[in-house]
């Protein structure tokens, strides 16, 4: 009797032809991102309360704006879609806050040297 894999292999031996082609993969990774863009403007909304800046410095690129977590202790386990995904699923929990990554890059160094007791010259 033959093993029926995993259902990620009856999956890939179903749609390997779709796959193949390279106009189907394109189409494929097109709707990816634009999927990953939606969640990412519906949690930016969210957390901006509307206003899609940064809680910082108020700059509006949203290409540019990121979700920053409040706690620097508390780091989350996935990343990219699948975070904006959590949060959605969890209702859009308290303790995150839209911030550009310039500021989130300087708050994340600052909060460094201040764990290591680095003072800055």
């Amino acid at each position: 009797m033959e093993k029926l894999g995993t259902i990620n292999d009856r999956y890939k031996r179903k749609h390997k032809k779709f796959y193949s082609e390279e106009e189907n993969r394109v189409k494929h990774r097109e709707r990816l991102r634009r999927n990953t863009a939606d969640l990412k403007e519906r949690v930016i909304f969210h957390y901006s309360k509307g206003k899609e800046i940064c809680a910082n410095c108020n700059f509006s690129n949203l290409d540019a704006l990121t979700i920053d977590h409040i706690e620097e202790e508390t780091q989350p386990k996935v990343r990219g879609a699948a975070f904006y995904r959590q949060l959605i699923r969890e209702g859009f929990p308290k303790g995150y806050q839209v911030l550009c990554f310039n500021c989130n890059r300087i708050k994340h160094i600052n909060y460094k040297r201040i764990k290591n007791n680095y003072v800055q010259l």
